[in-house]
């Protein structure tokens, strides 16, 4: 097995005095694909919020390639080697793909000494945004934009991508065009962990899955084994 890139280890965490997470632990192993997958509400997004320094964990810890990077600000995280691709995307619909991808590396001067190769790198994962690099993102597919948000989280040449909701909102068609995004980007050395409530989707193209029930980890396993476990398949599969 590989060793791990990201460590989580009892971590509780919320908003306020509203506590959502409950004593979460979890691993991604250098260059594989995880999935977290639970119903709304389940925490998902504040824990990739709390990995991603935009919340404060009440305890535990969250070591990145062995550092913990708890009390790290959110561009210290950047800078150390993780990209969040944020649910709805959050493009800038007025500007170009260009420049939306130019945004990716804005806060990085690393990134930014490099934007022009590392442009070409995500133009050549993704040729379409070549064609319309000169396109508003507001105009362009649905599809089309989850591209681009995925592009510029790798403007910072993150060896971590954490994605939220990647098939959100997306016509039927382009769900599974979408999972292939996110093989192809892990096929390119970057570890993924994937948010999703597409649940078979997503476990099909893990190596490893957590299932996240009301702030808890309730179950974990290879993706594999989750598609077949009896309690993935009743809540999550309906079968």
């Amino acid at each position: 097995m590989s060793s791990s890139l990201l460590c989580v280890k009892g971590l509780s965490a919320g908003y306020g005095r509203a506590q959502v997470l409950w004593d979460v632990s979890l691993e991604v192993p250098q260059g594989e694909i995880v999935s977290l997958v639970g119903s709304n509400g389940a925490g998902k997004t504040t824990l990739l919020r709390t990995i991603s320094g935009f919340i404060r964990p009440m305890k535990g810890e969250i070591l990145f390639c062995g550092a913990d990077i708890a009390a790290m600000p959110p561009q210290e995280i950047v800078r150390a080697g993780i990209s969040q691709v944020p649910q709805g995307r959050q493009l800038f619909p007025r500007m170009t793909v260009a420049e939306n991808l130019e945004m990716g590396a804005a806060y990085l001067a690393e990134a930014r000494r490099h934007s022009n190769e590392t442009m070409d790198w995500v133009f050549s994962l993704f040729p379409r945004l070549r064609e319309r690099m000169n396109q508003s993102a507001g105009t362009m597919s649905g599809g089309e934009q989850q591209m681009l948000a995925i592009g510029r989280a790798l403007m910072a040449k993150p060896r971590l991508l954490m994605v939220d909701e990647p098939s959100l909102g997306l016509a039927p068609n382009l769900v599974s065009f979408v999972f292939e995004v996110v093989k192809m980007v892990n096929r390119e050395g970057v570890s993924v962990l994937l948010v999703e409530q597409n649940v078979k989707q997503s476990l099909k193209i893990a190596s490893n899955a957590y299932v996240l029930e009301n702030g808890r980890v309730a179950l974990e396993g290879t993706g594999p084994s989750m598609l077949n476990d009896s309690h993935v398949r009743r809540v999550y599969l309906g079968v």
